[in-house]
């Protein structure tokens, strides 16, 4: 009778907790590759991006034409741009 109570209940509980630590850790595995993944392209890189992307778009505006305030106001744009 205790051998059949043992089997049927107290071994599969006992494995059940025994096999605890390895999904805990499998689970922050895998919410830690998930993190690292979102962050890998880091905060320089970004800036140097943005930096070209600037750059680009500057001299995109310099093939533009336009009336007097046109130019003024494209003139100002490329400033905030750090242009000029």
């Amino acid at each position: 009778m205790l051998e059949l109570l043992r089997k049927k209940w107290i071994t599969p509980i006992v494995d059940r907790i025994r096999s605890l630590p390895d999904a805990v850790m499998a689970d922050f595995i895998g919410k830690l590759e998930a993190i690292c993944k979102k962050y890998e392209t880091t905060f320089a890189e970004v800036e140097e991006e943005i930096a070209d992307t600037e750059r680009s778009l500057i001299a995109l505006l310099d093939n533009l034409t336009g009336s007097e305030f046109d130019m003024k106001g494209l003139a100002e744009f490329k400033k905030l741009l750090g242009g000029e």
